[in-house]
């Protein structure tokens, strides 16, 4: 039909745009191809866009005068199953109509000759473009009120929520509790199905409905609470505007409860810890005290407090209250205050054997601890992460994930899915764990900057170890970016730019990197080893500086500070920097400690670093076999992290202490890094060397020199070849 009407020159993007614009039906496509042939629209790819613009003002014209044709009850029919969308039962649309039985059949028939309506029940427009023309006649007051009309008739029918709802929506607004009562129960529906957004856009309705005083504070409540599982920054001021309205010392309590766990969650902790203090002082004025709202509001004192300077010594005395308490056997009632305890535990250094009972009585009670940000979750997963119980981190976030997956707030899941990663990170699961920390990326760019460093640090770090240096570098740069205000997030950032520095062999640049990141940790109780490692990081690079007075005391610092306190992990890192830094006797017998303490750790990831750095140690001084079994194990695990620096270094290692190095495939895909899989398998789906490089974060001149090594390891020289080289593997 394009083709007679524009000739056969029309390109095929062109008619499709025609087909797509009219589903196929030969009266809007008619009337398509006259409107374009009037306005001298020529049939090529590049006007294809135009087709649907031009489409509603032509069909407009033509229905209406199909319409003024007929009789009255087939124009108040029309407009009925136009307004009811399709699928509508005849009878619906004819009560919508007021017209009987009888006559809603005349005119459905009618209508159908006339091209409008198909034919048959239930009752549909023949085109969603011919809902729009008849309902683009309708003036809008009219278009709004049989809106409002469908709605009622739709729930006298009996018809689902969201179907009621989604009329509402385009009803005028006119204080009918009845109608914010259907939106309020849409919204909880929306919730329930895991859709924040549309109970975001119910409940917003209802406001400008409005609801009458008595409710307008519940409302914006519950818009509140659905703007946060949404992601949305305006969810705090929503609550604001609730505290406003509500006299009720008690229900003033609970909305500060609220507002101070969704400060939290947008990084602003000195708010958060006012607002939980004013909450507990409502309570107090009131008499209340010792109950679970209390508890609550302590709780998240305590964790706002604890990242707030200036309120960190309050929060700390509550603590050592708390500590005091749980060695009489009592343990807080409230999951965000049994978080903040177990967090603690584990930052002084205390055995994983205290810490994981109260983080996991912190989990009894949900998986995400009832917070639409995952804040209070991220304590408990600080803990475990601390505690060296990596297996249990993991197993909680899944559950908190799905917890949060049910409950729809899209920000706990990314919380959840950050802290598995770092676990898994932990443990050597790069290439696993650098995709969950790339799901997690967009929390900083939906305003949840808590979590910005952390992620960042992980991400990057999962780069560094898998040799991929410039998304390491991108990763930080939108780190630093997104979050320039949390110290405690910005060291981590530093610390893993640092590595990066380290990692290139550019020491002076990681020097001041790492000591960046230790003067963002102003207060003495945040050095703390088992999170923050730029002391004996920078003590390496001082060393290899030749800093070797600086070096020494930075280390003896380190180990002081972690002497008979914190689990495998942390002491084994230490060691390991201290055998590196010390060196002789002395450093192989640390390196020896910290594999040893490693060997019944899961985090495997340093275990290898450890096991690489004694076999060097152990090397230089002379002792060959015994370098050589460290090296060898060393190598096997980095292999089977894709941990391509580490793997490398093994090998010179090996080299250097004589020992014949089996050949490894140095051709086809098991010879291909991390970096090139990853370029190699975007390729093998079509993707040009530009595309790749943008889908990776890479410069162009990077993704083809990956793809160059991918072509020269598979003995292919044309994308055709790659293709079929890629394909014959069987793989994906």
């Amino acid at each position: 039909m394009v083709r007679l009407w524009c000739g056969e020159h029309a390109e095929s993007e062109f008619v499709r745009a025609c087909a797509e614009a009219t589903g196929g039906n030969p009266f809007l496509l008619v009337e398509l191809l006259s409107e374009l042939a009037l306005s001298g629209v020529e049939p090529t790819r590049a006007q294809a866009e135009r087709v649907e613009n031009l489409l509603p003002e032509a069909v407009l014209r033509s229905v209406t005068a199909r319409l003024l044709e007929l009789p009255e009850d087939a124009r108040s029919l029309a407009v009925a199953v136009a307004i009811l969308g399709d699928a509508a039962p005849l009878r619906r649309a004819a009560a919508l109509a007021n017209l009987t039985s009888r006559a809603a059949e005349t005119a459905a028939d009618q209508l159908d000759r006339a091209g409008i309506l198909r034919g048959g029940e239930p009752v549909q427009v023949m085109h969603a473009m011919i809902s729009s023309a008849i309902l683009g006649e309708l003036p809008e007051f009219a278009r709004r009120q049989a809106r409002r009309r469908a709605a009622e008739l739709l729930a006298a029918d009996g018809a689902p929520i969201e179907e009621v709802c989604a009329q509402l929506l385009e009803s005028r607004g006119d204080g009918d509790a009845w109608v914010v009562a259907r939106l309020r129960a849409g919204a909880a529906a929306a919730l329930e199905r895991a859709e924040p957004g549309t109970a975001v856009e119910l409940l917003r309705r209802a406001l400008l409905e409005p609801p009458g005083p008595w409710e307008r504070d519940e409302v914006l409540v519950e818009l509140a609470r659905a703007e946060a599982a949404d992601g949305n920054a305006a969810a705090p001021e929503r609550l604001k505007q609730a505290l406003a309205l509500v006299a009720d010392g008690r229900e003033r309590a609970r909305l500060l409860c609220e507002l101070s766990r969704m400060q939290f969650g947008r990084g602003d902790f000195t708010a958060a810890a006012g607002t939980a203090e004013r909450g507990l002082g409502e309570l107090a004025a009131g008499g209340e005290v010792d109950d679970e709202l209390a508890d609550e509001l302590l709780g998240r004192l305590l964790i706002a407090a604890s990242s707030t300077p200036p309120m960190a010594e309050g929060a700390m005395r509550r603590l050592l209250a708390m500590i005091d308490d749980l060695s009489k056997g009592q343990l807080p009632r409230q999951p965000a205050a049994r978080a903040v305890l177990a967090s603690t535990l584990a930052s002084v250094g205390r055995p994983a054997a205290e810490v994981r009972p109260i983080a996991e009585a912190a989990l009894a009670g949900a998986p995400l601890v009832d917070d639409p940000f995952g804040a209070t979750f991220g304590l408990v997963a600080v803990a475990l992460l601390i505690a060296d119980e990596l297996e249990l981190a993991i197993e909680a976030s899944q559950a908190a994930a799905a917890s949060a997956r049910a409950r729809g707030s899209v920000t706990a899941v990314a919380t959840a899915i950050h802290w598995r990663s770092a676990a898994q990170c932990l443990m050597g699961q790069l290439e696993e764990a650098g995709r969950g920390l790339e799901q997690a990326v967009w929390l900083g760019r939906a305003g949840w900057k808590g979590v910005v460093g952390w992620n960042t640090y992980y991400l990057a770090r999962c780069y560094i170890e898998l040799g991929d240096f410039e998304r390491a570098e991108t990763a930080i740069a939108v780190g630093l970016k997104l979050d320039d205000e949390h110290p405690l997030g910005r060291a981590v950032m530093f610390e893993v730019r640092g590595r990066l520095a380290l990692a290139r062999q550019q020491y002076e640049r990681a020097l001041e990197d790492l000591l960046q990141s230790g003067a963002q940790l102003s207060l003495p109780e945040h050095h703390i080893p088992a999170i923050f490692a730029w002391r004996p990081l920078a003590a390496m690079v001082a060393h290899t500086l030749g800093e070797r007075e600086r070096a020494e005391a930075w280390i003896r610092q380190e180990l002081e500070a972690v002497s008979g306190r914190f689990t495998a992990r942390t002491r084994a890192t230490v060691l390991r920097a201290g055998g590196i830094v010390l060196g002789g006797e002395a450093g192989i017998e640390m390196l020896e400690q910290s594999v040893e303490l490693l060997e019944g750790s899961p985090a495997a990831l340093e275990l290898a670093h450890s096991r690489v750095e004694l076999g060097a140690a152990l090397r230089r001084a002379g002792l060959r076999v015994r370098a050589r079994e460290q090296l060898g194990s060393g190598l096997r695990l980095a292999l089977g992290f894709g941990a391509a620096p580490l793997a490398d270094r093994a090998r010179q290692e090996l080299a250097a202490s004589g020992a014949r190095l089996r050949r490894e495939a140095d051709s086809g895909r098991a010879a291909l890094t991390p970096a090139e899989r990853r370029v190699a398998k975007l390729a093998a789906q079509g993707l040009s060397v530009p595309e790749v490089s943008r889908q990776l974060v890479l410069s162009r001149k990077t993704a083809e020199w990956h793809l160059g090594r991918v072509y020269r390891k598979l003995g292919v020289h044309s994308r055709a070849e790659f293709y079929a080289a890629w394909r014959a593997d069987g793989s994906p």
